[in-house]
């Protein structure tokens, strides 16, 4: 059994509008013979392309473990052997007194067992580096449950249950 899903479609999406637009913006301003300004809207629409990229990333399942790719190219991977935890998180840590007010719910896999403190932690600062994560979609959950056989701990969920 395979899947195959993007890191945050949504941002991805939004994230590349704003660097087509702040690269245009940035051939004007050289064209209108602005460098300085041109230069300003090329930085600004680097940050958005790697924000681009980064949520861009396709996450690849199948028996023999997880990955996140690039463009094809594979930039982590864990076999499942290696996979320590699967979690579910909620970004915004400091509403835990409001069950409906978890933030972005994120499904992350990790090399290592994490303590509550190491999953606080871990959502300030976001994204992770050593962990392949990906927008929560129970369909795409219960695919990774059923090929790793691990259970899923949850953090700052609110009344979802896994």
């Amino acid at each position: 059994m395979n899947g195959h899903f993007i890191v945050n479609l949504f941002k991805s999406a939004a994230a590349t509008v704003v660097f087509v637009v702040f690269f245009i913006f940035s051939i004007v301003m050289f064209l209108i013979s602005r460098p300085v300004s041109a230069i300003f809207f090329l930085v600004i629409g680097a940050v958005f392309g790697y924000v681009a990229l980064i949520n861009g990333m396709t996450v690849n399942v199948d028996e023999n473990g997880i990955s996140k790719s690039l463009f094809g190219f594979v930039t982590m991977k864990f076999n499942w052997e290696d996979v320590a935890e699967i979690g579910v998180c909620g970004t915004k840590v400091f509403n835990k007194n409001h069950k409906d007010r978890v933030g972005t719910l994120y499904v992350y896999i990790s090399p290592g067992l994490l303590s509550e403190q190491d999953r606080f932690d871990m959502i300030l600062k976001w994204p992770p580096k050593d962990k392949i994560y990906f927008v929560f979609n129970q369909k795409h959950l219960e695919l990774i449950q059923m090929v790793s056989g691990l259970k899923t701990e949850t953090y700052n969920t609110g009344d979802l249950t896994v």
